[in-house]
């Protein structure tokens, strides 16, 4: 369960604003977006996804032949209620651990829909496995969007106006969690750096 609190920045969320979240398919995003539109539903959000998803145009017929408990499903029902509250949904493929495709997809989103208010940063891949049975590249892959992500929307970002920049760490970085190891330093990294950025 996600608990958000705005206590004294009710008027955070501003009209007509875009804002993006990484990560934004997944459980986490979603929440954040469903968050975002209950603050006000007249701006547009972004969802960057590293992976591909069911095209717009298909929706209403996924829905007609697959289950409603299966997991695209559901989250195409929440896109849907999303863009009939008036939400401006844009969804597209970046990985955000990968600056080219970071700097042309912000660059298309700032020509398509103006100036970006807001980014909220929920990409993330959990690792299950003891340290020593992870090999290079499932480190590098557990590290990639959190770690790689957070730095390269600093750079991107750094010398532009946004409203706020929320990182997405998890519980684990405190207390731990068995077998995850590197989702726990990744969550502890972004803790830091949050800090970081709020220093200065």
């Amino acid at each position: 369960k996600l608990i958000l609190s705005d206590r004294g920045h009710s008027n955070i969320v501003q009209p007509d604003g875009v804002y993006i979240i990484t990560g934004g398919l997944g459980h986490i995003g979603l929440v954040f977006a469903k968050y975002l539109a209950e603050k006000n539903c007249n701006i547009t959000i972004v969802l960057l996804q590293r992976s591909p998803f069911i095209d717009q145009s298909e929706w209403d017929d996924w829905l007609k032949l697959n289950p409603n408990d299966e997991e695209k499903s559901i989250k195409i029902r929440i896109l849907k209620e999303l863009q009939q509250k008036g939400v401006s949904l844009y969804i597209t493929q970046c990985d955000v651990g990968n600056i080219n495709q970071l700097i042309e997809e912000t660059s298309k989103i700032r020509e398509y829909f103006g100036s970006i208010r807001g980014i909220i940063h929920a990409a993330g891949v959990v690792g299950g496995r003891m340290l020593s049975q992870i090999d290079s590249d499932q480190i590098t892959k557990i590290l990639h969007a959190k770690i790689q992500g957070a730095l390269n929307l600093h750079n991107v970002f750094e010398k532009q106006q946004v409203d706020f920049m929320i990182y997405c760490s998890a519980l684990s970085s405190i207390t731990g969690a068995y077998g995850q190891t590197l989702y726990n330093s990744a969550n502890s990294f972004l803790d830091v750096f949050a800090q970081w950025r709020n220093n200065h």
